[in-house]
């Protein structure tokens, strides 16, 4: 009679024991899946804040670069304007060096 009521602890240890360790098993393999899955959105959302970044510094740089050039272009004109007055100014005196040596 005690070999059968160890045999029946044994089955009911065993019966037990065989469920828990599944049911740990299913927790261990849920844990992982949601850590994985959690360091996935997290590397998603970093990649999306580095493009959104490298976005807006490309717009910054795009910006500077377009006001180097309207500054270039301004400093261009200026001295294009100076550049014309000296010449005006030259033709002035020239003419009036040729009055001057003509009316001689």
């Amino acid at each position: 009679m005690i070999e059968k009521i160890e045999y029946f602890r044994e089955l009911l240890i065993t019966n037990l024991i065989l469920p828990m360790k599944k049911l740990f098993l299913s927790f261990a393999a849920l844990a992982l899946i949601v850590s994985v899955s959690s360091c996935r959105d997290t590397t998603e959302q970093n990649a999306e804040e580095t493009a959104e970044s490298l976005q807006i510094d490309a717009e910054n740089n795009l910006d500077k670069a377009g006001d180097a050039i309207d500054e270039a272009a301004e400093d261009t004109k200026d001295g294009l304007d100076n550049a014309g007055e000296a010449i005006e100014e030259a033709a002035d005196d020239v003419k009036e060096e040729v009055k001057d040596a003509t009316s001689n």
